[in-house]
């Protein structure tokens, strides 16, 4: 316990000087170097990271993302799009030109679990830059995953007795999934409250409030899926680079499912004015 508190201080101290310097080149280099890391994780987690040919090109991938979301092209998502079917392309030719060395579950798995940790993090920094109110929504992110996995666990280890889904997180209950949503619908009304103090507008609270409880889903349903994958392959956490946490999937794991469905939702223009009463 004392490493898990220590360990997460570090990362906090880390962490913040980062959200601080998020309009500068810091954070998308530092997104970059999780994209990389995380996506080696998981390549070394599924026995993939010895394929050179495939996981090379991956890592490369992995880094580029969320590097050219900060550059002139950020405005651009197509390039975005472009990179990752010259990843799916290389990846196909490898297999014909590897054949017998390579085979199509291996393609499948690197390009799966490659593109979800890459576009996700892009998505983060495409987030903090949109042009309307970008440097408080991104944040949304971190609360709404943060704030669900706090108090799910809370609710669970307080009320739970039916479990969630025992086959993939023995410890996860319905009690404290009700009590992540509850609380992350809570805390999205209380930041957007503290917005609206700072850019004198007045935000669409029930509306908030619903879009809160849907992204403590989506986090739960990303911690699950990456539990799932775990399970799979027999491990315990995808890395050691925190001492008593994990690896960087461990901890991002919640955080990477939301990162693209908020993205989803910023996408259409009405969502932007749930900080001005008229969606």
């Amino acid at each position: 316990m004392k490493q898990r508190i220590f360990t997460g201080l570090v990362l906090l101290a880390v962490l913040i000087p980062v959200i601080i310097f998020s309009d500068t080149f810091i954070f998308p280099a530092a997104a970059a170097i999780c994209s990389v890391i995380g996506v080696y994780e998981v390549l070394a987690c599924t026995g993939q990271a010895k394929h050179f040919a495939l996981s090379i090109p991956a890592l490369c991938y992995a880094a580029a993302g969320p590097l050219l979301a900060k550059t002139r092209f950020a405005t651009a998502y197509g390039v975005l799009l472009a990179i990752t079917l010259m990843f799916l392309f290389y990846l196909l030719y490898a297999h014909v030109f590897m054949s017998g060395k390579i085979s199509t579950k291996d393609i499948a798995v690197v390009f799966m679990t490659s593109v979800y940790i890459t576009v996700s993090f892009t998505c983060i920094i495409l987030l903090r830059d949109s042009k309307e109110y970008g440097k408080y929504i991104y944040l949304l992110i971190f609360i709404g995953a943060w704030i669900t996995d706090i108090f799910a666990y809370f609710g669970g280890f307080l009320f739970g007795k039916h479990k969630l889904c025992p086959k993939v997180s023995p410890k996860k209950t319905i009690e404290g999934s009700i009590c992540g949503i509850v609380f992350c619908s809570l805390a999205f009304v209380l930041y957007s409250m503290f917005v609206s103090k700072i850019e004198n507008i007045e935000p669409n609270y029930p509306m908030i409030a619903l879009i809160g409880a849907f992204i403590s889903m989506i986090s739960q349903l990303g911690d699950l899926a990456a539990s799932a994958i775990k399970r799979d392959y027999n491990i315990k956490d995808y890395g050691k680079i925190f001492p008593g946490h994990g690896g960087i999937l461990d901890r991002f794991d919640s955080i990477l499912a939301v990162a693209p469905f908020l993205f989803i939702l910023t996408g259409n223009p009405d969502f932007i004015t749930i900080f001005n009463q008229t969606i």
